[in-house]
């Protein structure tokens, strides 16, 4: 509810919820449409969320992991970056 009324933290949990599958069918593209919305409203998470998939997209075996460990490399890069 929270994601469809605007508020920039709901649209990145729910784009979680997107991206691992959790609570709603699976949908990385509408997930990444949260993501960019959230960001572009100038939620912090929500990009450093997508300026760490890009970089994780470029490698090529990073498409072969299940999604949980794509999302654990994600947001351990982040974490390592904010440290």
């Amino acid at each position: 509810k929270g994601a469809k009324e605007g508020s920039v933290e709901s649209m990145y949990e729910y784009g979680k919820m997107l991206f691992l599958g959790e609570c709603v069918k699976k949908n990385e593209k509408e997930a990444y449409g949260y993501f960019f919305i959230s960001k572009s409203k100038g939620h912090k998470k929500s990009e450093d969320f997508l300026n760490v998939y890009q970089l994780m997209k470029k490698i090529k075996e990073f498409d072969r992991l299940n999604d949980n460990t794509k999302y654990f490399f994600i947001t351990k890069t982040i974490k390592s970056n904010d440290d």
